[in-house]
């Protein structure tokens, strides 16, 4: 029999009452279970409040065999012979789908079911009353089961090995973690011109494998390292999975001219089978990974386009333009264009991976929340990208491959361990020495960068010149030749021939590891400025690796000094009763209870959707700073320079507190709350302000507006300010090694302000709800009356309970403390009630 890597489905269709008959069953095709050719699923599967019809359609629909064991009492269910109806109509639609009866006693099958089909056992003879007994019986039913998966998987089946190969993660293989198990499609755009007119093109989301490959002949590309390969890859599994022919070419791999003969070998290396029978099949796709600018690629292409129904290719985009944009090769081809994951993709990866590695699948919610923000705390805009390999590597570097000599910080070790990696594809050997030699030329080359001008690594420019520099590091410097072609390699290289590095995370890196072990008055210099100037975005992610690199405390002393001074002139928000007046009309309209019959899935993607939208704001408001002139940015250069210290000041709390004293850390602490909360004070500190505010705009807008339209808009814009300051300054003080200082620092403040920062801190480290936040919330609502901080405790706290699965007691507990109805909690027994429904039916 042939070995499958990929097994069969087989979906169970059965009345409860015969269960024991099932149990035996199982035990028959115990060992086409072991032999790993066999996925079983049966009703009983479905977890507690998922819905159950259309859960047993969607199995039925994915699978490739469906076995009835049938009885007078299976013929008597209702639930049981709608099964079988739905299998048949698949079956109809897909000749591939394959229904199973077996008898498991004498009963009208051929009346009930209304066709001649062939059952197990041989020959109809029931099990109950078997001549040959039922051992016999089973056995007769296991190889006709054996017989169905043989020819459902005998002609053109992968090789297992090459499955394996393609199964390979980069970075997890070692785990035992497969790329099915964790592979998350991510965004793909492809283009189309506008019907009225030829030069418009229209941008348009593929959301699923079947709409790309629909497309026909499709060119996809994408930046370095964005995950290609791993798609080609996905792409050949979830053809191959569903029988359809395919075949992967890696342009690099592959030997000799592209010909038939070609395509056989290759055929011979993943499948078994007759080549010159599969190549008669209809529909063929030809999947081609690594295609360059060399005219052999063109030739596969062209060649692939005769043998093949469909051409898949996969690019670079600096390919793409430089030698595939107007090319007739590929004039017919769909363009794809690959992009960074959202956070909804991300969150899918990292739950994925999270689940795959656990291997019982369960990960909280407030788990996945927890390793998002070590995600998110690494990647920044304009460093890396958010591709599929950045966020596994910085999951699995802080998981077990921490720096030894703590001469840098876990998030400064994760770039360090990504430039090494990338290093070493290059060619560069894994010895100190060499590593050194690289590291040290790679310094001194972005301090060079930066003092030529190019201090925005973001944008890609011809007029440094890098030979020049070449030959000025030489006169100080050894650096073979060869080491400098390895860091020059147009693949795996770290330096372009421009002189910019090839990821602009490796010029902050290395223009931060330079400045920090600088003892030059010109370095020192360079610190001081940007730390005045941290508003500007190449200063603000410089001093990030400045202070990951550093082996002292200069550069946060200089930062909690500039911070400290900065906006001295403004109060900082206490939110107490007096302050908080102008919100209490808001407060009135806000509904009481937020907390809704949703899916906690569906409001967590809600809430990375509203996420990827406010940063793709962010970064056009960034981009507008950026390109102002300087008049505009000296305006608000002040609250801009405080938002940016207290990311840095952030970085530092998570990543170097154990360098810190208890006394320099609650110094930072407060530094980043007074700060935070100076902001909002900053525009609208009470409702004078807001009256005169809302005055000033009435007198300009005349009757386009009332005046109390104006003065509620204005109210609530004031709103969303407060918020917004309050919880940029929870995600730069949260942190677990850190919360016994950042409670002493709320006992000891004693603000309606400060307890709210504790508070949500709190909830925004928890896995999940639990004793302790419900006992912090009741000591919060006893100590608090106002109306506004009740209200803003009940809605964050509701907020977190849609968005995070929790045990029901604390949730009735929380709710009851909240007097809100514990809606979800409802909804949880409601489809615990249709699951017992169901089974009493089929019983």
């Amino acid at each position: 029999m042939t070995t499958a890597t990929i097994p069969v489905r087989l979906v169970y269709s059965y009345c409860h009452k015969d269960r024991d008959h099932l149990h035996c069953m199982k035990t028959a095709l115990a060992p086409l279970r072991d032999q790993a050719v066999l996925e079983e699923w049966l009703d009983e599967n479905i977890p507690p409040g998922r819905p159950i019809t259309s859960s047993v359609k969607k199995k039925l629909q994915q699978a490739d065999v469906v076995v009835f064991l049938l009885s007078s009492r299976f013929l008597n269910s209702q639930a049981c012979m709608e099964e079988w109806r739905y299998a048949k109509q698949l079956e109809a639609e897909d000749p591939t789908k394959s229904r199973v009866p077996v008898l498991l006693a004498p009963c009208p099958w051929q009346d009930a079911l209304g066709e001649d089909i062939k059952l197990l056992p041989n020959d109809a003879n029931a099990i109950s009353d078997h001549d040959g007994g039922t051992d016999r019986a089973w056995l007769e039913v296991y190889e006709g089961i054996k017989e169905v998966i043989e020819h459902i998987r005998c002609f053109f089946a992968p090789k297992p090995e090459f499955l394996a190969g393609m199964e390979q993660t980069e970075l997890l293989s070692h785990e035992g973690i497969k790329l099915t198990d964790i592979f998350v499609l991510p965004p793909l755009t492809t283009y189309a011109t506008h019907e009225h007119s030829n030069a418009q093109l229209l941008e348009h989301r593929i959301k699923d494998v079947n709409t790309l490959l629909a497309g026909g002949n499709t060119l996809i590309h994408g930046p370095e390292m964005c995950g290609k390969t791993a798609l080609a890859r996905y792409l050949f599994m979830h053809l191959s999975r569903n029988g359809d022919p395919v075949l992967f070419v890696d342009i690099k791999a592959s030997h000799g001219a592209p010909n038939d003969g070609t395509f056989k070998t290759l055929y011979e290396q993943q499948f078994s089978g007759d080549y010159d029978l599969w190549s008669q099949s209809p529909h063929k796709t030809a999947l081609v990974d690594n295609v360059d600018s060399a005219p052999r690629s063109r030739k596969f292409i062209n060649s692939l386009k005769e043998h093949f129904e469909r051409v898949v290719v996969f690019m670079t985009t600096d390919t793409f333009i430089s030698y595939y944009r107007d090319d007739r090769t590929v004039a017919d081809f769909s363009e794809v264009r690959l992009g960074q994951l959202t956070y909804v993709q991300q969150e899918r990866l990292i739950r994925a991976r999270l689940v795959a590695k656990q291997q019982d699948g369960a990960v909280s919610d407030g788990t996945v929340d927890q390793v998002e923000k070590q995600v998110d705390n690494i990647i920044h805009r304009s460093i890396v990208p958010r591709y599929p390999f950045y966020v596994l590597s910085i999951v699995q570097t802080f998981e077990g491959y921490m720096p030894s000599n703590l001469s840098i910080t876990s998030y400064g070790h994760c770039y360090h361990a990504l430039i090494v990696a990338k290093l070493i594809k290059a060619g560069v050997d894994r010895k100190d020495e060499d590593l050194n030699a690289c590291f040290n030329f790679a310094e001194h080359l972005a301090f060079a960068l930066y003092q030529a001008g190019f201090s925005d690594h973001s944008a890609t420019s011809h007029d440094f010149n890098l030979e020049a520099f070449i030959g000025q590091y030489r006169a100080t410097y050894v650096i073979p030749t060869w080491l400098l072609s390895r860091l020059r390699d147009p693949e795996y290289g770290i330096i372009s021939d421009n002189g910019m590095f090839s990821i602009p995370y490796m010029y902050y890196y290395f223009l931060g590891k330079y400045l920090s072990g600088s003892a030059t008055d010109e370095a020192q210099a360079v610190v001081e400025d940007m730390c005045a100037k941290s508003y500007v975005r190449s200063n603000h992610l410089t001093l990030l690796f400045v202070i990951h690199h550093a082996t002292d405390n200069r550069v946060i002393d200089a930062i909690i000094r500039i911070a400290s001074g900065t906006l001295r002139q403004i109060e900082p928000a206490t939110l107490s009763t007096h302050e908080t007046t102008r919100f209490q009309v808001l407060v009135r309209r806000l509904p009481q209870t937020v907390l809704n019959d949703g899916d906690v899935e569906q409001e967590r993607r809600r809430e990375r959707e509203a996420r990827d939208e406010a940063a793709s704001n962010d970064a056009a408001e960034e981009d507008n700073l950026v390109g102002a002139d300087d008049d505009l940015v000296e305006q608000v250069n002040d609250w801009y320079r405080m938002l940016k210290n207290n990311e840095i000041l952030g970085q530092v709390l998570r990543s170097r507190y154990g360098r810190l004293t208890r006394d320099e850390i609650t110094s930072t602490i407060e530094t980043i709350s007074e700060g935070g909360l100076r902001l909002v004070n900053y525009i609208l500190k009470d409702e004078q302000d807001i009256e005169e505010l809302a005055r000033f705009f009435n007198e300009r807008m005349g009757d386009d507006a009332s005046y109390d339209q104006i003065v509620s808009f204005v109210r609530f814009a004031s709103f969303v300010w407060t918020m917004t300051n309050i919880e940029q300054v929870v995600r730069c003080v949260n942190g677990a090694n850190i919360r016994e200082v950042l409670v002493d620092i709320v006992g000891r403040r004693q603000t309606p302000a400060y307890d709210l920062i504790g508070y949500f801190s709190q909830l925004d480290s928890a896995r999940e709800l639990n004793d302790d936040i419900k006992k912090r919330l009741r000591e919060l609502l006893r100590r608090h009356s106002d109306p506004f901080i009740r209200a803003v405790l009940s809605l964050r706290t509701q907020h977190y309970m849609n968005t995070h699965r929790s045990e029901r007691t604390v949730e009735q507990g929380v709710s009851d403390l909240l007097g809100i109805p514990p809606s979800r909690s409802a909804l949880r027994r409601k489809n615990n009630a249709r699951l017992q429904r169901h089974h009493r039916a089929k019983r």
